[in-house]
């Protein structure tokens, strides 16, 4: 039961970073393709 939880914590502290990268990572691809189609 106790490993269960700690899996669990772990997870919720490691969601927010993997959404943020991705969120990241999302935005880096949209800037890239906005100055490509400006210049």
């Amino acid at each position: 039961m106790a490993k269960c939880i700690k899996a669990v914590r772990g997870g919720i502290r490691t969601y927010p970073w993997t959404s943020a990268r991705f969120h990241a990572h999302h935005f880096i691809h949209y800037a890239t393709t906005s100055l490509i189609v400006v210049s």
